[in-house]
């Protein structure tokens, strides 16, 4: 940006007054084409034709000009005003460049701010996608947990059927204890009674050979 030096005694050009002539002082005036040891105290007699409201900043202390050279520049000296017009031609040259210079800052200023929207629409996809990832992953935890779920259901399942299988076992098993219990009593028992008839052998003899006779004479008699 170019700098200027301003006399701070000078009186600054009247943009918003009507159009008319106004005198202003310049003294010492400085800038990127002016020379204040060449100009040094100068008396212009500036007459406003026409004021726009786009206008431009005055070259140096005191008075400015319009984009639209509207603003017609009088002094008492011709070499003065041929001097002012020839700093005007320069000084919108130069203002030109920068107007051009800065609208270059404002298309790198632009792209510099798309680069920046760019990078955050892609931090905010990156985000999308790392939270739908880890939504997935929660998924796939909760069916994880699900699956372990079920797997501990069946194993309980699984040990309530064996404890149920161990159980009948024990009773089949328990049963048959009783049965072989109950069939050693019996034996025991008939052979207790074996020991009996052996001990009285004559007797059953008789009993075997009277009853058929008896029975013959009951039927004889009859």
């Amino acid at each position: 940006m170019r700098k200027q030096q301003t006399n701070p005694t000078a009186k600054p050009f009247p943009w918003k007054t009507a159009v008319g002539s106004y005198i202003i002082e310049c003294e010492a005036v400085t800038g990127p084409f002016f020379n204040s040891e060449a100009f040094g105290r100068l008396t212009l007699d500036i007459e406003v034709a026409e004021c726009e409201d786009e206008t431009i900043p005055g070259l140096s202390a005191g008075f400015g000009f319009s984009i639209l050279e509207c603003v017609m520049l009088l002094a008492r000296s011709e070499s003065a005003l041929a001097s002012i017009q020839k700093i005007f031609e320069d000084e919108m040259a130069y203002n030109t460049d920068n107007d051009d210079y800065d609208e270059e800052e404002e298309e790198e200023e632009e792209e510099e701010e798309e680069e920046e929207e760019e990078e955050e629409e892609e931090e905010e996809e990156e985000e999308e996608e790392e939270e739908e990832e880890e939504e997935e992953e929660e998924e796939e935890e909760e069916e994880e947990e699900e699956e372990e779920e079920e797997e501990e259901e069946e194993e309980e399942e699984e040990e309530e059927e064996e404890e149920e299988e161990e159980e009948e076992e024990e009773e089949e098993e328990e049963a048959e204890e009783d049965v072989n219990a109950l069939g050693g009593e019996s034996k025991i028992k008939m052979e207790e009674k074996g020991q009996d008839s052996s001990a009285h052998p004559d007797e059953h003899a008789g009993m075997e050979t009277k009853m058929p006779e008896e029975h013959l004479r009951r039927v004889y008699l009859q």
